[in-house]
């Protein structure tokens, strides 16, 4: 799926930009996909610390528990 994004500069740094030829476009995608990325490890370790938490909270025969339980219901 394709997303348009309206992006605002001053036309100081446009004529710069275009002066030592680069892809703004390309430039925008790049800082965009690197923004995603770091959003979705924030989730990552979020969800990860939040397991972490609920297994430490939990003792171990409530684990085994939920284990024995997922294994029959395949």
């Amino acid at each position: 799926m394709t997303q348009i994004i309206s992006v605002r500069i001053d036309d100081s740094l446009y004529e710069e930009l275009k002066r030592l030829n680069v892809n703004l476009s390309e430039v925008i995608r790049k800082s965009l996909e690197e923004e995603v990325s770091s959003i979705q490890r924030e989730i990552l370790v979020k969800k990860i610390r939040d397991l972490s938490e609920r297994f430490r909270n939990e003792s171990p025969s409530d684990f085994l528990m939920v284990n024995k339980n997922a294994k029959r219901d395949k």
